[in-house]
C-alpha cells in the first residue's frame, strides 16, 4: 500500500484539551492525522482493596509503581484492542510515551517510517521513559540538562500555535496552576505586589480540597477550575501581565513562556533559564528569584519591545513541527544552557 506522504499517527495526553489542539494544527499543516490519546488524569481505585493494596506495597516492599501498574492496565485494555485498526503511516509522533503501554509503542514503530517522541517533562521525574527511547528515531527533550542521559537525545521547547489579536488596553495580571504550597507561598508574595498598582488580578488556583480553598480564601486568591487549553488561551488574550511558577525539579520553559511570546504579554518567571534564550527581554520578562520583588513596578512600567519575527517564529507549530519530524526547511531549535544559582 502507498503510503500519503503527510500521514502522522499522533498520541497525547488528552488532559486540557492539549492532544485535540494538536490533532487540529497537524491537519492545518496538511497531515492525515490518525490520533490516540490518552488521560493523564488522577487514577481512581474501583474498590477498597485496590487502595489497600497500593498503601501495603509502599510500606512494606518500598513498590511505588502499583498505581501505574493499575493505570497501564486500563489503558491497555482500551488501547491494544485497537492494534489492528492502527494504519500505516508515514510518522508516528508520540507525546509521554511513558503513558502508553509498551505493546501499544512497538506496534506503531511497526506502521511507520519514522517514530518520533518527545518527552515534555523532566526524564527523571518520570524514569519508566528510559524503557521507551530506543524505540524512537528522534527523541525530543524539553530540558537541556537531560542531554546528558543518553546520546542521539535532541533538544526541544514547547511552542505556540500563531494567532493574531487586536491589541487589547486592559492592565490585567492572570495566572493558574494547580494548588500547591510551594506556589501558594510564592503567588501570596506576588499578589501583596500587585494590591499596590492599578493591574486587575485573576489568579487562580485548581483545588478540591476545602482546607486549600480556605487557605486560598486567606490569602485573598481565588478557586479556578480546570481549563481546556482553549479556554485557557482566551484569558491569555485579555492580560496585560503572564505569571509563571516553574517546578523545581526541572529547568524546561513552559507553556506560559510562549503564550507571552506569542500575543506579546509581559511575563514574571521564577525559571532562570529564560534569560538564555535569543527572545528574552528585560523590558518583557521578568525573572523573579523570590527577593526581587521590589523591582516588579519598574518592570511594568517599563515599555514593551518587540520581538524579530524569524525569533518569534522559530517557536510557532510550522516550525515546531517541521524540525520535530525532520520536514522540509526548518531553524533548529536549541535549548541554551547555563548553571543559575
Amino acid at each position: 500500500m502507498v503510503k500519503d506522504p503527510k500521514t502522522i499517527i499522533f498520541c497525547a495526553p488528552s488532559d486540557f484539551g492539549f492532544s485535540d489542539v494538536i490533532k487540529q494544527a497537524l491537519q492545518r499543516e496538511g497531515f492525515i492525522v490518525y490520533d490516540y490519546p490518552v488521560a493523564d488524569s488522577r487514577y481512581r481505585y474501583k474498590n477498597i482493596y485496590e487502595r489497600l493494596q497500593n498503601t501495603f506495597r509502599k510500606i512494606v516492599f518500598r513498590d511505588y509503581s502499583y498505581k501505574r501498574k493499575l493505570k497501564m492496565s486500563e489503558r491497555k485494555k482500551l488501547l491494544l484492542g485497537k492494534r489492528e485498526s492502527v494504519p500505516n503511516a508515514t510518522y508516528a509522533f508520540i507525546i509521554r510515551p511513558d503513558l502508553f503501554p509498551f505493546e501499544f509503542v512497538s506496534e506503531i514503530k511497526n506502521k511507520v517510517d519514522k517514530m518520533v517522541g518527545y518527552q515534555w517533562d523532566g526524564l527523571q521525574r518520570f524514569p519508566y521513559i528510559f524503557e521507551y527511547i530506543n524505540l524512537f528515531d528522534r527523541f525530543f527533550v524539553f530540558d537541556a540538562k537531560d542531554l546528558k542521559y543518553k546520546k542521539g537525545l535532541l533538544p526541544l521547547t514547547n511552542f505556540f500555535i500563531p494567532k493574531k489579536i487586536d491589541f487589547i488596553d486592559k492592565k490585567l495580571v492572570y495566572f493558574i496552576a494547580s494548588y500547591d504550597d510551594y506556589r501558594l507561598e510564592l503567588m501570596k508574595k506576588l499578589n501583596k505586589v500587585f494590591i499596590n498598582t492599578d493591574l486587575q488580578r485573576q489568579l487562580y488556583f485548581i483545588t478540591n480540597e476545602p482546607k486549600q480553598h480556605q487557605n486560598l480564601l486567606d490569602a485573598g486568591l481565588e478557586i479556578g477550575r480546570p481549563l481546556t487549553y482553549q479556554e485557557n488561551l482566551k484569558r491569555v488574550e485579555q492580560a496585560s501581565l503572564l505569571i509563571d511558577i516553574h517546578a523545581p525539579v526541572h529547568a524546561g520553559l513552559s507553556f506560559r513562556v510562549f503564550e507571552a511570546l506569542n500575543y506579546n504579554k509581559k511575563l514574571i518567571t521564577t525559571n532562570k533559564g529564560v534569560r538564555e534564550y535569543d527572545f528574552y527581554h528585560p523590558n518583557n520578562i521578568f525573572i523573579w528569584d523570590t527577593e526581587n520583588e521590589n523591582n516588579i513596578i519598574d518592570f511594568l512600567k517599563a515599555d514593551f519591545v518587540e520581538i524579530p519575527k524569524e525569533i518569534k517564529n522559530k517557536y510557532g507549530f510550522s516550525n515546531w513541527i517541521n524540525y520535530v519530524l525532520d520536514l522540509g526547511e526548518y531553524s533548529s531549535i536549541t535549548i541554551p544552557y547555563k548553571e543559575h544559582p
